[in-house]
C-alpha cells in the first residue's frame, strides 16, 4: 500500500513565463550587441572589450540554444547569464580604474551595471536580492579601491566618475530593494486572493474567473472542454472521528494527489469544503470520464493521513453551445449529486 505524503502541490514561479518570453528577445539582442560593438568600434574599445565581446555574444547564443532545447529551466539559464554579465562588468571595472585607456571617465560599460541588479531582482527572493546586490556593490567598491591603490586616480574627471558610479549603484540597490519588498507584499496578497491557503491549489475565485474567461473563447471558436466536480466521500466522519487537524492533512493529501495526476493543461482548484474542481480544456465527455476514473483508481492504491482509505465521487459536465457559467456548473453539480445518491465512489456524467 502506497502512502501519500502530506505535501501541498508546488505552485509554478509566476515570472517563469515572462522570463521565457523576454529571453527569446534578450539573448539574440545581447549577442547582436556584443558582436556589433566589436566589429563596428574595432580597436576603439578597450583591451578587455576587444577580447570579451565576441565570446560573450557566442555565450548569449548558447544560452538561447539551451532555452530552445529545454535543456535547463529559464531561471537557471538566467542565473548563468547573470554570472557571466556580472563577472564581465567587474573585470571591466577593474581595468578601467587602473588604465583609463580611452575615456576621461568610465567607459559606457559602466552604464550596464544596473542590469545586474535588475536581473537579480527578477530571480531571487527579497532577502537574497539584498544579500546579492549588497555583496556585488561591495565587490565593486573593493575593485575600485584596489585599482586606486595600484594606479592612483589623478584625473579629477575620473575621480568624479568613480564617486558618481558608487553613489548611483548605491541608489539602484536601495530603490530595487524597496520595489522588491513591495513585490513580495503584492505576491502575498495575490496568493491569498487566488490560492487556497490550506492546500495550495487555486481557490474558487480564481477558477470561476478562468471559467468565465474560457466560455467566450469557446463560443467564438467551438472546442470541447469539461469540468469535473470531485467530492471526498464521508469526509465529515473523518473530522468527527479524528479531528480537524487530520481532516486538514487529508485535504492536503487529496490536493497533492489530484495535482500529480491531472494533465499539465488542466487547472485544479478547491471548490469549497471537501470539494475540488478540475477544468479540463480540449476534453470531451468520454475523455473527462477516463480522467475521473484514473483519479479514482490512483486513490484506491494509496493511503492518506493516519493510514485512512477514502473514496471520491465525481460529477462531470462538458461544455454545450448554449451553456452559461451557471448552467455548466449546475449540470456538473447535478452529476455529482447523482453519484452521491447512487452509492458514492463513482463517476457520473451530465
Amino acid at each position: 500500500m502506497k502512502v501519500l505524503p502530506s505535501i501541498a502541490p508546488d505552485r509554478a514561479d509566476p515570472l517563469e513565463v515572462m522570463r521565457r518570453q523576454f529571453s527569446h528577445i534578450l539573448f539574440p539582442l545581447g549577442a547582436l550587441t556584443f558582436a556589433g560593438t566589436r566589429f563596428v568600434l574595432g580597436n576603439q574599445i578597450n583591451l578587455i572589450d576587444r577580447h570579451a565581446m565576441l565570446p560573450l555574444g557566442g555565450l548569449m547564443l548558447l544560452l538561447e540554444g539551451l532555452l530552445l532545447g529545454n535543456v535547463l529551466s529559464t531561471k537557471t539559464i538566467w542565473k548563468i547569464g547573470l554570472s557571466l554579465i556580472a563577472t564581465y562588468l567587474i573585470i571591466s571595472l577593474g581595468y578601467e580604474v587602473t588604465q583609463a585607456e580611452y575615456y576621461p571617465g568610465f567607459s559606457p560599460t559602466a552604464l550596464w551595471f544596473p542590469v545586474v541588479y535588475l536581473i537579480a531582482f527578477s530571480l531571487f527572493s527579497p532577502r537574497q536580492v539584498l544579500f546579492f546586490s549588497s555583496g556585488y556593490f561591495l565587490l565593486c567598491v573593493a575593485v575600485i579601491l584596489i585599482g586606486a591603490f595600484l594606479s592612483p586616480l589623478q584625473s579629477p574627471k575620473l575621480n568624479n566618475a568613480v564617486m558618481g558610479f558608487i553613489l548611483a549603484n548605491l541608489f539602484y540597490i536601495i530603490l530595487l530593494n524597496i520595489y522588491n519588498n513591495l513585490r513580495s507584499q503584492y505576491g502575498q496578497v495575490h496568493q491569498m486572493a487566488h490560492y487556497d491557503q490550506l492546500t495550495g491549489v487555486a481557490n474558487r475565485h480564481q477558477i470561476q474567473a478562468l471559467l468565465a474567461q474560457k466560455l467566450p473563447q469557446t463560443q467564438d471558436s467551438p472546442q470541447n472542454f469539461s469540468i469535473l466536480l470531485v467530492d471526498l466521500d464521508h469526509f465529515k466522519q473523518v473530522n468527527d472521528k479524528y479531528g480537524h487537524a487530520v481532516g486538514d492533512r487529508v485535504l492536503k493529501d487529496i490536493a497533492h494527489l489530484l495535482a500529480q495526476h491531472v494533465r499539465a493543461s488542466d487547472t485544479l482548484a478547491r471548490w469549497g469544503g471537501e470539494e475540488f474542481l478540475i477544468l479540463a480544456p480540449t476534453t470531451d465527455l468520454a475523455q473527462a470520464q477516463h480522467l475521473g476514473e484514473k483519479i479514482q483508481q490512483v486513490l484506491s492504491e494509496v493511503s492518506l493521513a493516519d493510514q485512512l482509505r477514502l473514496t471520491l465521487s465525481i460529477g462531470i459536465a462538458s461544455y454545450r453551445p448554449d451553456d452559461t457559467l451557471a448552467t455548466l456548473l449546475e449540470r456538473a453539480d447535478a452529476a455529482l449529486y447523482r453519484a452521491k445518491s447512487l452509492g458514492r465512489n463513482r463517476v457520473e456524467l451530465e
